[in-house]
């Protein structure tokens, strides 16, 4: 099977987000309640969203079954103090490690 791979050079995306250690096989059912506490933070913030998108960043590890790191976020309109477990990760486009 053939899988089409796009690659695209966008400009860079500021987050906020909350960082997750995830097993591989429970991505899909951590993503709901982690993206849902930075649309609260969000919301308690006025003017830092407008329409910005859900992004979800995936650091793998190099050992096999590792568990995945994960940064839930939100795009949003400007930096923000971070606040206990909200984040600002590297804006997406700059280099991730």
């Amino acid at each position: 099977m053939t899988v089409p791979v796009n690659v695209q050079t966008v400009r860079p995306r500021t987050l906020a987000a909350v960082r997750r250690e995830v097993p591989p096989n429970e991505v899909g059912s951590a993503w709901g309640p982690a993206v849902g506490k930075v649309w609260d933070f969000i919301r308690r913030q006025p003017g830092l969203w407008t329409n910005g998108h859900n992004i979800f960043v995936y650091h793998h590890s190099n050992k096999p079954g590792a568990p995945i790191l994960c940064d839930f976020g939100v795009e949003v309109t400007r930096t923000f103090e971070t606040a206990g477990e909200y984040t600002r990760p590297k804006r997406l486009g700059e280099r991730l490690p």
